[in-house]
């Protein structure tokens, strides 16, 4: 079966079921932050986050075939990322802009050998699970041709 031959049913599920989960993710962080007033990120957040890495790359597998390569789901992976990324920045923004303006602590210095970790191994994990979802949405519907990146 191929991915634009599915049923309605499946091509719409998937991007709802991301947006709820996006939705969901959002709504917990503001939770967090407004309770604890930190934005510290929990685990089962983590968790959400990792599981709508890998959903993207399966909605761009079903709802886009016109991109026929493995890296489409990578890059919508990491487009998951930059989204959450966007709304974490605007709740933090809204919820504790006192604290955003001593900087916590850090430094630009800080933050400079810092930014390796944190900007490439989210970089890496949701570009890989993106990847993943892909790969498993096209095996969902069928495809059994060699996957070219």
């Amino acid at each position: 079966m191929d991915a634009h031959r599915l049923p309605l049913i499946a091509r719409v599920l998937l991007p709802v079921l991301f947006a709820v989960g996006w939705l969901a993710g959002l709504v917990g962080q503001w939770r967090v932050g407004d309770t604890t007033g930190y934005m510290d990120v929990y685990p089962p957040l983590l968790v959400l986050g990792l599981f709508l890495f890998a959903l993207a790359g399966a909605v761009a597998r079903v709802d886009l075939p016109r991109f026929g390569r493995a890296r489409a789901g990578a890059a919508a992976g990491v487009l998951a990322l930059v989204s959450i990324v966007a709304g974490y920045l605007v709740l933090s923004v809204i919820l504790i802009p006192d604290k955003l303006a001593d900087g916590g602590g850090e430094t630009w210095f800080s933050l400079l050998i810092e930014s390796w970790f944190w900007i490439g191994v989210p970089l890496l994990l949701s570009g890989t699970l993106g990847l993943l979802g892909w790969l498993a949405a096209g095996r969902l519907v069928g495809h059994r041709g060699p996957t070219v990146l």
